[in-house]
């Protein structure tokens, strides 16, 4: 979250969701967790593939969209040599 200095947790609220939505979120849970954690194992090959098969299921996820994208761009440019997953945002 920006302005934070320490690591926190992000969860993502569905109350705001549509029913199609959270049944499509659901159905691709255990494969996210599967992305994750080939994400935080930095093979992020495999995590980019995982995230946009998500995405074929539902393009309107965009916290799959957001991983994705991270996978993409330290697959192409590396990651800092101190790099835990922890993303420093400067903006909203």
């Amino acid at each position: 979250m920006k302005g934070k200095t320490v690591p926190v947790s992000v969860f993502e609220i569905f109350d705001t969701e549509t029913e199609a939505s959270i049944k499509l979120k659901l159905q691709t849970l255990e494969v996210f967790q599967e992305g994750l954690d080939v994400y935080y194992a930095k093979k992020f090959r495999v995590a980019q593939q995982i995230f946009e098969n998500i995405l074929q299921i539902n393009p309107e996820d965009k916290v799959a969209m957001l991983y994705f994208k991270r996978a993409r761009k330290y697959r192409m440019y590396g990651v800092p040599e101190e790099w835990q997953g922890v993303e420093s945002l400067t903006e909203k």
